[in-house]
């Protein structure tokens, strides 16, 4: 689970769509109106069953959490993982999301 701090609460969840970047492991939301914070959306569309939505969004929220420690964003993320996610090694999840997210990074 993301740090309190650095988590979506469910009042100030977006309606609307954000700026959006895709990697082969899912797609990420960029919302600049929101503090520097992320979350994790598993779909049961994609995900049958619980175990599957669980384990991803385990693999996801680690993926961020590393992401978020590394750089800086002026904004919300919203992660979106795909059922690749699932199968990939860790390593390159990391790497896909991290090169999804330079596209909304502060520091370029």
């Amino acid at each position: 689970m993301l740090p309190r701090g650095t988590r979506i609460p469910r009042a100030r969840f977006p309606k609307t769509k954000g700026s959006r970047a895709f990697f082969e492991f899912g797609s990420v939301s960029f919302f600049g109106d929101l503090p520097p914070s992320g979350a994790v959306v598993v779909s049961k569309k994609t995900f049958k069953t619980s175990v599957a939505r669980h384990r991803a969004k385990r693999r996801l929220v680690n993926a961020l959490k590393r992401a978020l420690e590394s750089r800086k964003y002026a904004g919300g993320i919203i992660v979106y993982p795909n059922t690749l996610s699932l199968t990939a090694p860790f390593s390159a999840i990391v790497k896909g999301l991290e090169n999804a997210l330079t596209k909304f990074s502060k520091n370029n």
